[in-house]
């Protein structure tokens, strides 16, 4: 979801506050020795960044208001861990900002809700993923069928659940009335789009996790494999 009109000063100073906290976090706690010393990895970072910021180009206009889109972030929390796949999200929602106009003549985005798209469509959703991959990962008896559906189906869902909370909380008691009415009435299309973000994430954490297992970060082939280590 990114925002096509501008915000309330204090909408603004929230969002910054969190979006660009959660990035300089991710700076510090980021694994770059182990990306560096897989190329493939690295690859597969910087390519993800390009896909989705022309994915995202694929939107929906919803009342001149927000650009609704898939957001297929919780397969780049699953590959990368939290850190990368926040700042993948930051460089992608940067990129989108710079080509959308070349695709789309409706959904153009603003620079000054750059930190509340990234809040939004980054950093709440692979919060959330990440934090269901943990649970899914401490559970007694493991499952590759529980990894793929549980994380990759299911924690798509639960990061866009996360998301309608976290900006209606925002809309709520930051914005102003006008488009705190406007978003109460559209934010019924986040629940739709649910479905569809679990059906692409969790195809993409399949493929992923039966093709390419050493590149998902979160998957433990030897606990839900049974190889021996």
């Amino acid at each position: 979801m990114n925002l096509l009109t501008p915000m309330p000063p204090l909408f603004f100073v929230a969002s910054l506050l969190l979006s660009l906290g959660s990035i300089l976090l991710a700076l510090r706690l980021a694994p770059w020795r182990a990306l560096l010393r897989v190329p493939i990895r690295q690859h597969l970072w910087l390519g993800s960044i390009l896909f989705l910021a022309l994915f995202w180009s694929l939107n929906v206009n919803v009342s001149g208001f927000f650009a609704l889109h898939p957001l297929a972030i919780a397969t780049l929390a699953i590959l990368f861990g939290w850190s990368l796949a926040v700042l993948a999200g930051a460089m992608a929602s940067a990129l989108w900002l710079l080509i959308n106009p070349i695709f789309s003549s409706q959904a153009q985005g603003l620079w000054s809700n750059f930190f509340s798209d990234h809040l939004l469509s980054v950093v709440v959703p692979v919060s959330a993923s990440c934090l269901l991959a943990y649970w899914v990962g401490r559970l007694p008896r493991k499952n590759l069928f529980a990894f793929t559906l549980g994380v990759g189906f299911f924690g798509s869902i639960v990061g866009i659940l996360a998301t309608l909370l976290v900006s209606a909380a925002l809309m709520f008691s930051l914005a102003s009335e006008a488009q705190w009415q406007l978003y109460a009435d559209k934010a019924i299309l986040l629940l739709f789009l649910a479905f569809e973000e679990g059906v692409i994430n969790g195809m993409m954490i399949t493929l992923f996790t039966v093709l390419t297992p050493d590149l998902v970060k979160t998957f433990d082939d030897r606990a839900y494999l049974d190889q021996p280590p």
